[in-house]
């Protein structure tokens, strides 16, 4: 636990040192306040395999424009109940900061090893995601001009913390708690080797078996490519969850462990 730390720690601190060394312009912040909606699902076919599909929609400046809209497939091996291993693709298209006229693409194809467990009351999920996307480039006049490749690797941490007792607990809201951070490397990546942290914070009601959502604050604190320029997203976020399970035979669940945090981006 004590090396996990201090590597939050130490790339958390890496982008002051970078400015300092590369004698980057002083940093700036744009703080914007988002929207963020979306709907996950992971769909058990098998006691082995399964499906995912995601689709997000994100708004900014509260909620008068387009931020990203994203779309992502995959499939899933159970290792066990609690372990699994997912691959698969997605489209992300990008709306531009300062015009809705046009939108760019970025493709993905992802893999993600997820982990959900239990200390004492508390549910866990852990998730290491690798996105290698190939990004739309444009020149300044708007012509295509070819893909810029990058490799990203994000860890999330989560907990869902019961507030009520008995034995209907796991019918209440819980109080959810996530932290994510995301890192990447590749041949256009010179000033932020640091791409993002997002926070989280809210509660997670669940509706039935298999349907549930959380809502609360998202704090989203990015790096953009020129490195001495910072976005700072306050956001207002509402996921669902849809989780059908199609084996015939099921085994027993334990109902209060966590239902998947799902982030993109």
């Amino acid at each position: 636990m004590r090396w996990i730390i201090f590597l939050v720690f130490a790339i958390a601190v890496l982008p002051l040192s970078m400015q300092a060394q590369l004698n980057l312009p002083e940093r700036e912040v744009n703080h914007d306040m988002h929207t963020w909606i979306s709907v996950n699902s992971f769909t058990r076919i098998s006691d082995k395999w399964g499906m995912m599909v995601d689709v997000h929609h994100r708004r900014r400046e509260g909620i008068r424009a387009a931020s990203f809209d994203f779309m992502r497939l995959g499939a899933t091996y159970w290792f066990t109940d609690e372990l699994r291993l997912t691959a698969g693709g997605a489209l992300l298209r990008l709306a531009p900061p300062f015009t809705e006229k046009s939108r760019t693409n970025e493709w993905r194809f992802h893999h993600e090893l997820t982990y959900a467990h239990k200390i004492g009351k508390v549910g866990v999920f852990e998730r290491l995601r690798f996105d290698h996307r190939w990004r739309e480039q444009f020149n300044p006049i708007g012509q295509f001009v070819g893909y810029q490749f990058s490799t990203r690797i994000r860890f999330l941490y989560a907990l869902n913390i019961p507030i009520f007792k008995g034995p209907t607990a796991y019918k209440k809201p819980t109080l959810s708690i996530s932290d994510e951070l995301l890192v990447q490397y590749g041949p256009g990546v010179v000033y932020n080797f640091f791409e993002q942290n997002r926070f989280f914070l809210g509660i997670r009601q669940r509706m039935s078996s298999n349907l549930s959502f959380d809502t609360g604050y998202m704090y989203v604190f990015q790096q953009t490519a020129f490195g001495s320029q910072l976005n700072a997203f306050h956001t207002f976020r509402l996921f669902f969850y849809y989780t059908p399970d199609l084996r015939k035979n099921k085994g027993s669940k334990d109902q209060s462990l966590p239902v998947e945090n799902l982030w993109v981006d």
